[in-house]
Formats: structure tokens, sequence, C-alpha cells
């Protein structure tokens, strides 16, 4: 079997994804260490996007998901990269169309911004390279900074209002 990370939203390694060929399909089976509370959505993450595997049952201490495949089926992704968990309601980073308010919200609309919901808040997250300008340096106690699909962002919490906040 081969081996690939799963990681939830923020990053955070949450267990594996083993994966085999056989023929022309692929066996994946995404597996946790230990439960997470709610429904679970595991995906398949690829270069070129996601693909949905299934909801995660309780197996042991952990959480499981089995799916197969036809390879025509995958071979949009290109090369994967792990799989994701997310939880009953959350959405994959989407690039940014004006989702917050005010003056922070035309701030944001700059190349490379990405956003999410968690809750109630909006999440942007703006680009942030190696030796890059830090991007908002007012909401510098607000940041916090993630790994996006391989590259480094900044990452800021905001209100329905458009109010920036700390993320709980």
């Amino acid at each position: 079997m081969n081996e690939l990370p799963l990681f939830t939203e923020n990053g955070v390694t949450a267990g594996k994804l083993l994966w085999s060929r056989e023929g022309l399909y692929f066996q994946l089976e995404v597996r946790t260490e230990r439960r997470f509370d709610g429904i679970c959505r595991a995906y398949l993450k690829g270069e070129a996007g996601e693909q949905l595997l299934g909801v995660l049952e309780p197996e042991g201490q952990g959480m499981v998901c089995r799916k197969r495949f036809a390879e025509p089926q995958l071979r949009y992704l290109g090369r994967w990269q792990g799989a994701v968990l997310r939880k009953n309601g959350e959405r994959g980073w989407q690039p940014y169309c004006g989702e917050v308010a005010g003056n922070w919200g035309k701030r944001l609309a700059r190349e490379g911004t990405l956003i999410r919901r968690q809750g109630e808040l909006l999440l942007a997250a703006l680009p942030y390279p190696p030796g890059g300008e830090f991007p908002f340096t007012e909401l510098f106690c607000l940041a916090e900074i993630f790994e996006i699909g391989g590259l480094r962002y900044v990452v800021y919490s905001f209100t329905e209002e458009g109010k920036p906040t700390l993320r709980r």
C-alpha cells in the first residue's frame, strides 16, 4: 500500500490516506487515529482539484472511509497531494469574490486572495511568499500563518459585517 497524509482544513495532520492500484482501479482508504465530532468527509486532493471520497465512519479508536475508483475518474486531479478532512458544512478555499463587507472587503480584492466560511466567520487568506511583504500589518495580532496548496498565506477572520476578529 502507498501512503499520503490526511490533513484538516487548517493543515494539521489528522491521519493517512492509503492507496493501491488494482488493474484499472484505485482502492483508497482514509484512516484517522482518533474520532472527530460530527460528520466528517474526506476528499482526495490533487494538483488540479479535489474528489469527494465519502463520510468517515467510526472504527476502533479512529475513523475510516474506503472507496474504489476507476482510474479515468481520478485522472483530472493530476498528481495526488494527500487527503483533506472536512467537518460537515466546511467548504474548501475558493477565490475571493467580494464576500467580506465594508472597507476590508475592498482591500481583500487583490490577486490570489482565497476565502472560506468557518461557522459564522469568513476566513480570508492572503498570499505571503517567502521574503514578501506581510499583508495588512495593522491586523498583525489577528493573523494566522497557514500553508494552503503548498503556498504560504496569512489568514484573517472577519464577521458577517466585515469586522476583523480573533478566531476562537
